[in-house]
C-alpha cells in the first residue's frame, strides 16, 4: 500500500519542480544579445563581447549555465562559462564566457541558462 502512495508523491513534487523551471537560451554572438528560446520576460538579457547581465523574473534558488562557440567551419568550439549573483538584487547574474578553460578575456558565445525556483 506505501508504494503506490510513494510514488503518487514523487510524481506531484516532480511536477511541481518542472513546472518552477525556466529554461533559456541566448544568442550573445551580435551586438547585442537576444533570447533566442524561451521567454524574454523570464530571461532579460544585456551586454555584448562575452560579458552580459542576465535578470530572472523572479530570484531563483538555483542556477545553471552552459555556453558554446561557433568555431571555424561552424563547428562547435570549446567554450567555459561563470556566473556571480548580484547580492544587491539577487535576481541579476553576471554571466562570462570565455574561449576555452584556462583562456583569459571574456568571448562572445551562446549560452543557456536554466533557472529552478
Amino acid at each position: 500500500m506505501r508504494t503506490p502512495l510513494f510514488a503518487g508523491a514523487l510524481l506531484l513534487l516532480h511536477s511541481s519542480l518542472q513546472a518552477a523551471t525556466i529554461n533559456c537560451t541566448i544568442d550573445g554572438t551580435g551586438a547585442a544579445p537576444r533570447v533566442a528560446y524561451g521567454s524574454a520576460s523570464d530571461c532579460k538579457v544585456s551586454g555584448s563581447g562575452g560579458s552580459y547581465l542576465l535578470t530572472a523574473k523572479k530570484e531563483p534558488k538555483f542556477v545553471q549555465v552552459s555556453c558554446w562557440r561557433d568555431g571555424p567551419g561552424g563547428d562547435v568550439a570549446r567554450c567555459m562559462a561563470a556566473v556571480a549573483r548580484n547580492l544587491a538584487n539577487r535576481k541579476e547574474f553576471y554571466v562570462g564566457t570565455f574561449q576555452e578553460p584556462g583562456s583569459s578575456g571574456v568571448r562572445s558565445a551562446w549560452f543557456s541558462v536554466t533557472f529552478i525556483n
